[in-house]
């Protein structure tokens, strides 16, 4: 294995590890954060995700939501870094796919951007 791809493993799996539940016996859901990202509550969805990923570990999903939220916010780059990750923790995340399409489009990449837009086509089916 190449040391580049330990580090890219590792910055995919920049997240604590599990933990035990809440103290209230609750763990955090995704559909938790889904709805407060939906309600234009991104620092509190952001806060939930956080909570998740700590209880749960990496998840392509968690991933997927936080660079929806930082898409949403205007941090480009880190929105990328996000879809990213999750496209490493599952390679046909059709979603996270387009998404990340879309930025490379918007950033002059259009190469890039169809290359992801053909993966995201064959993943559908």
């Amino acid at each position: 294995m190449r040391a580049g791809s330990l580090t890219n493993a590792a910055n995919a799996a920049n997240v604590p590890a599990p933990t035990a539940p809440l103290a209230d016996g609750t763990a955090p859901t995704l559909e938790e954060a889904q709805a407060l990202a939906n309600a234009g509550a991104f620092d509190e969805a952001e806060r939930v995700l956080a909570r998740f990923s700590a209880h749960a570990g990496p998840h392509a999903d968690a991933f997927y939501l936080n660079g929806l939220i930082a898409d949403a916010c205007g941090r480009v780059a880190e929105a990328g870094d996000f879809y990213r990750k999750a496209l490493y923790l599952r390679p046909t995340h059709h979603e996270a796919l387009t998404h990340l399409a879309t930025l490379l489009d918007v950033g002059g990449d259009g190469a890039g951007a169809q290359w992801l837009l053909e993966r995201a086509r064959r993943s559908a089916g």
